[in-house]
């Protein structure tokens, strides 16, 4: 009788270890993206998760394929390698000329610095005619980087948010703004006292995903899928989520 309970005792053991295989290798492999979760609000890592725009974006891409999202921090510089092992399947990353054995998705963001001052006034034509001025910028990025290249730290303010940039410009405490080109356009349509300039020496920045030129499959997906996002309003709702919507949606 023992031997018997024993042998029953084993079989279940052996159908519930089957069963946990089985699940494991019927689960869809995960769609891998790799980010150097430095660069918020597009990707930062917080008490061990990675979070921001990039991730959204990519999380609305693996939602498309059927498989989940896993997100993996990578060394700056490093993507191109990770790519071509194997470790990612698509990083995010700015846009750039195409190389060999890599393929860009169409872009899902504007980040081109613009400068944005009041109309009616003196127009720059060159980003060294900024020097001297008081710039607002966002804190912790590229463009409070740029601003204290062109003026200096004592004349640059924290920008809380793009809507900040009419009250700073307007009152009086801000000569210049600095943002990304997508919020400069939504606050230049809703405000025609405000001014965007894209000045010569402003780097063009578009942001999108890098994949193996080969992985044919998921290049069609991202197509579809950033135009949809774009469509339904989801990517709004990400911009708007990260600060990098002037005008929330409704």
């Amino acid at each position: 009788m023992k031997k018997i309970l024993q042998a029953a005792v084993w079989l279940v053991i052996g159908v519930l270890a089957g069963a946990a295989l089985w699940a494991t290798l019927s689960r869809p492999r995960p769609l891998v993206l790799g980010s150097p979760a430095d660069h918020p609000p597009f990707a930062a890592e917080k008490d061990g998760v990675i979070n921001g725009l990039d991730v959204d974006m990519a999380l609305a891409v693996a939602e498309k394929t059927g498989r989940p999202l896993q997100v993996v921090r990578l060394e700056a510089g490093a993507w191109r390698e990770a790519l071509e092992r194997g470790r990612v399947d698509m990083v995010a990353t700015a846009i750039a000329d195409e190389a060999p054995g890599v393929a860009y998705s169409d872009p899902y963001y504007d980040a081109t610095p613009v400068a944005m001052i009041l109309a009616g006034g003196p127009v720059p034509q060159q980003a060294e005619e900024l020097n001297g001025m008081t710039l607002a910028a966002p804190p912790g990025g590229p463009l409070e980087t740029l601003a204290l290249e062109l003026t200096g730290r004592d004349r640059v303010l924290p920008l809380a948010s793009p809507e900040e940039a009419c009250d700073l410009l307007m009152g009086g405490k801000a000569d210049g703004v600095l943002l990304d080109e997508h919020q400069a356009s939504v606050l230049a349509q809703r405000e025609e006292l405000l001014m965007p300039l894209r000045l010569p020496e402003f780097t063009r920045a578009l942001r999108g995903f890098a994949v193996r030129a080969d992985d044919l499959a998921l290049q069609h997906v991202l197509r579809d899928t950033l135009a949809e996002v774009a469509e339904d309003g989801r990517r709004n709702r990400y911009l708007a989520r990260w600060n990098l919507l002037a005008t929330p949606p409704e």
